[in-house]
């Protein structure tokens, strides 16, 4: 069985999702074709590289990524660390052959994206972005539906993804953490890119928008009471046409309090309906139009944890009825890509590769243009 040494660089909140899924898919996913060593880690500094190889067990350290990279023991670079910091170590990882896994958003700017996933390509490596919603279970179900046909054609869809964490006036500047502070330029890159790859993995290419991006509040006072200005978008809107005819809007906010973490859609078919939200993931909203007994038609709760009945990692995490947590899509996703590096496949169409996070990223900017400009514009990928 081939084993697959992994160097991961960050240390911080994704590098513990994904530590996790790390020591979660070998007794989740069994039998499986592969086995994992966590072998080298590197952060922002030697200190912070020696914390994160205790906490999540990984064997060797080192002062930078170029130096991670440029071993040859490792197979895998795993990207976690923040936004900025995706471009050059991935360039560099596709130069070593390596085979990657990137956060998204893939790069802070749609040119940069495109240029990772053209060499990647070139480079013929296994290549993933983040987007980790797609592996809920519930999201595998709705895109098996809609791709059987069971909504019939899609006509009109919302997608959301609400965080609160710039609503209070009380928040200094430095505390915006998508303000531009070397994680993230706006709300659409930070949380943006996550729904608008969940539009295009169920629904579709988007080929037009109009979109609305705001800044709330032009300044906000320091921690020490001096004036900053905010760059980064606190609400982005749009209103998209997709390929298939479809329309629909899109949406992601720091403004929404009482919602710390909730991405959801609506997709309207001409057979059917789906809805699904973040803070219940166990569960598919569904409504059918042909049903047996007409008298209950409406919308159903559907729990997506019955391997008999072949919901999507059923049979890998719990028992029927128990429900999966937000841990499970990074576990799930993981475990995907480590499935197609040992079988030398293409993680698509279930997995998003770099040009999805391409066209995530260029969807994202055409929204802030689309803002500046006051028109509609089309998307050329």
């Amino acid at each position: 069985m081939k084993t697959i040494k992994i160097g991961m660089m960050g240390t911080g909140f994704m590098g513990k999702a994904h530590s996790n899924a790390f020591l979660s898919i070998p007794f989740m996913f069994y039998p499986r074709s592969y086995e994992l060593e966590c072998t080298g880690i590197c952060a922002s500094s030697p200190e912070s590289a020696s914390r994160g190889a205790e906490r999540y067990s990984f064997k060797k350290t080192y002062n930078n990524y170029s130096q991670m990279l440029a071993d040859p023991e490792i197979d895998v670079f795993d990207n976690a660390g923040p936004d900025p910091l995706h471009y050059k170590p991935v360039m560099e990882a596709i130069k070593y052959g390596k085979h990657i896994y990137c956060e998204k958003p893939l790069a802070v700017t749609s040119a940069e994206a495109k240029e990772m996933f053209t060499a990647a390509e070139a480079a013929g490596i296994i290549h993933m972005t983040g987007f980790n919603y797609r592996f809920f279970p519930a999201n595998v179900l709705a895109k098996k539906l809609i791709t059987e046909g069971a909504i019939g054609k899609i006509l009109h869809t919302r997608f959301l993804y609400d965080q609160p964490y710039g609503a209070s006036d009380k928040l200094a500047a430095e505390d915006l953490w998508y303000n531009n502070v070397g994680k993230a330029d706006g709300v659409g890159q930070a949380i943006g890119t996550h729904v608008v790859d969940m539009a295009r993995f169920l629904v579709g290419e988007i080929v037009s928008l109009s979109g609305v991006s705001k800044i709330y509040r032009p300044e906000r006072p320091s921690r020490s009471g001096s004036p900053v200005k905010i760059v980064g978008e606190e609400s982005s809107l749009s209103h998209v046409d997709f390929d298939n005819g479809a329309t629909g809007t899109i949406e992601s906010t720091q403004m929404a309090s009482g919602m710390p973490n909730n991405l959801r859609y609506e997709i309207f078919g001409s057979k059917g309906s789906l809805m699904f939200t973040l803070e219940k993931p166990s569960y598919l909203r569904v409504y059918l139009e042909d049903t047996t007994v007409k008298e209950v038609a409406g919308f159903t709760d559907v729990s997506v944890t019955d391997a008999g009945l072949g919901h999507p990692y059923s049979d890998v995490f719990w028992p029927k009825g128990h429900n999966v947590g937000w841990e499970h899509g990074h576990i799930a996703a993981l475990a995907h890509f480590f499935d197609c590096v040992t079988k030398k496949k293409a993680v698509n169409p279930l997995g998003a590769t770099f040009f999805d996070g391409y066209a995530a990223e260029k969807v994202i900017e055409t929204i802030k243009q689309s803002s500046v400009e006051g028109k509609r514009l089309d998307i050329v990928l």
